[in-house]
């Protein structure tokens, strides 16, 4: 993840919105994780019994 990437001369503004992008990115990520979770629980698996 660039989420720390910034260089010194980015304006606040340009800096926000890559902390923004970058957090936008993670939660539709964790939505994604969320959806197959769901999925699996749904056809009766459990992903964490091994």
């Amino acid at each position: 993840m660039a989420c720390h990437s910034w260089l010194p001369d980015q304006s606040a503004v340009s800096q926000f919105d890559a902390y923004a992008g970058c957090i936008r990115d993670a939660f539709q990520q964790i939505e994604r994780e969320r959806n197959d979770l769901g999925s699996d629980a749904l056809a009766g698996e459990n992903p964490d019994d091994e």
